[in-house]
This record gives structure tokens, C-alpha cells and sequence, in this order.
């Protein structure tokens, strides 16, 4: 499955960059549009040519987390969304406004995390992993930037400001399996602040250091200490903590689901979509 989404999150970025160079043609009259479009362009053809140089050094997949998947009907949507597009710009049916609409749609689904999630099981190096990110944010300020200060867009603007970005929030993400953390800390950096730590003993130290975390994601089966005592230690000593849990298990009995209905916690049983997970993450931070 995830060698298809790799191979997916390649054509998806040839197809992005194939879709601006159309739109630069069919609206290269409008230079400022004419730019904007270039630079998406390149930007595509950058994203693909780093997930094709990560994926040729490695060459192929095969341990990776089992935790965790990729919404496959997310990325159905975000493939019919840019060939749709594609038809309407090829049949000179496309407006600059419907155009417009077409790259925040694209750009602001779930497309970018996705291509994340593969660079982050390509295992790919952490210098690379982090020029990875800087390169999807500037993606998306490029676009924000060319938004901002035209009224005929603004409906836009503010759809984008409605989106998490990250804000000083800070989460804290324990599990003992290191590609979950690797993963966990591609998607939810857009949102803020990823800190990790391998086990409950290493989590509530750091709790203790600065008990001021935004959410805190935990897997319940851990060595040392586990996340349901991680969850009452830290409830003890930081009330204001306690509403701010997210859990994982990848088993269920009576007991554990009992606790997790009796305190009112948000749980997933693994694996679990990515998209729950950064939903739940979300919901929380905005209490």
C-alpha cells in the first residue's frame, strides 16, 4: 500500500505542475497570474523530484507504521479534483476566479501532508525531512501571499486563516515505535510544535519541565509506564492537562473502554487515518 501511495504522491505532483503549465498558457495575458502560476509550477516539479530522489535511493518500502494510515479516499478526491480541472482549462471553460478557487482547493486539501507522509517512510535524512516542510510552507505562503490584498479573493483569504497554521501551539507525541513519531510529527508540525518522547516516564518529565502542552497524544501500550498512568499522573498534578489527551490502543477490553468513556477521552483504536487523528488534534487546540 504505501509503495502506491508514493507512486501516487508522484503523479499527483507531476500532474499539479502539469496543470499550472497549462493555466500559465491560457492565462499568460495576466503577468502578476502569469508569475504565480510559474512558481507553482516549479514548486511541483521540486516536491515530485524530491520524493522521486528519496524513493530511487531507497528503493522501495517495506517496514513502516503500522498504526497509522492514509485516507485513500482523500487522495481519490484531491486526483479527480486536479483531472476535472485540468478538463475545464483544456476546453478554455475555466474562469481566472474558477481557477483560482481549483489551487486553494488542491493546495489546501490534504495533498501536501500526504506527499509529507511519504517522504517521512522513505526515511530520508532529518535535514532533508525538515527542507521537505520549509518547502510545503513556503508553497502555501506563496499562495497566501498572492491572495492577500485582492478583494475579488478575500472569500478565499478567509477560508485559508480558518485552517490550522501553526500558532505556538505545542503537542507532545509519545509512543515507543519511532516511525510513528517520525510520522506524527510530519502531520501535525503545520499545526504546531511536535516534542516526542518514547514512553510515559520520558512524557510526564517532560510535562513537569513545561506543563503548558496544547495536546498530548499517547499510545496506551508503552514499557516503562503507559499511557493511562501517564493520563492520571499528569491529571493529578496538572488538572488543566486533562481534557487535553488523545489516545491510541491497539487493543480494547471492558476496562479500558469503560475509562476512556468514564473520563469523556478521545480514543482510536489502531490503525487509525491520519485525518482522525489531526481532526481530534484540532478540536482540542481550539477549546
Amino acid at each position: 500500500m504505501i509503495n502506491k501511495t508514493i507512486e501516487w504522491v508522484k503523479s499527483t505532483e507531476k500532474a499539479a505542475q502539469r496543470f499550472y503549465e497549462k493555466a500559465l498558457k491560457s492565462f499568460g495575458d495576466d503577468r502578476e497570474l502569469a508569475v504565480f502560476l510559474r512558481h507553482l509550477a516549479e514548486d511541483e516539479k521540486k516536491h515530485y523530484e524530491m520524493v522521486s530522489g528519496a524513493y530511487g535511493l531507497y528503493g522501495g518500502v517495506s517496514d513502516i507504521p503500522q498504526g497509522i494510515y492514509i485516507d485513500v479516499e482523500a487522495m481519490s478526491r484531491i486526483g479527480t479534483a486536479i483531472r476535472l480541472c485540468e478538463k475545464r482549462l483544456e476546453a478554455g471553460e475555466l474562469t481566472k476566479t474558477e481557477l483560482i478557487d481549483s489551487i486553494v482547493t488542491i493546495e489546501f486539501s490534504e495533498c501536501n501532508e500526504i506527499f509529507l507522509y511519504a517522504i517521512t517512510v522513505l526515511k530520508v535524512s532529518p535535514g532533508e525531512f525538515r527542507k521537505a516542510v520549509v518547502e510545503i510552507r513556503k508553497h502555501k505562503v506563496r499562495i497566501e501571499a498572492f491572495l492577500k490584498g485582492k478583494p475579488e479573493y478575500s472569500g478565499y483569504t478567509e477560508t485559508i486563516k480558518s485552517l490550522p497554521a501553526p500558532s505556538g501551539e505545542s503537542i507532545l507525541v509519545v509512543d515507543d515505535e519511532v516511525g510513528m513519531i517520525d510520522v506524527f510529527e510530519a502531520f501535525l508540525s503545520p499545526v504546531g510544535t511536535v516534542e516526542s518522547a518514547a514512553n510515559g516516564v520520558e512524557a510526564l518529565g517532560k510535562i513537569n519541565k513545561s506543563p503548558f502542552f496544547s495536546v498530548i497524544v499517547t499510545d496506551v501500550d508503552m514499557p516503562l509506564m503507559g499511557g493511562i498512568e501517564l493520563y492520571r499522573k499528569t491529571s493529578e498534578r496538572y488538572p488543566a492537562l486533562k481534557e487535553r489527551f488523545v489516545f491510541l490502543t491497539g487493543t480494547m477490553d471492558p476496562a479500558r473502554l469503560l475509562f476512556f468513556r468514564e473520563n469523556n477521552l478521545k480514543y482510536f483504536m489502531k490503525p487509525v487515518s491520519i485525518k482522525d487523528i489531526k481532526t481530534a488534534v484540532c478540536d482540542i487546540i481550539e477549546k
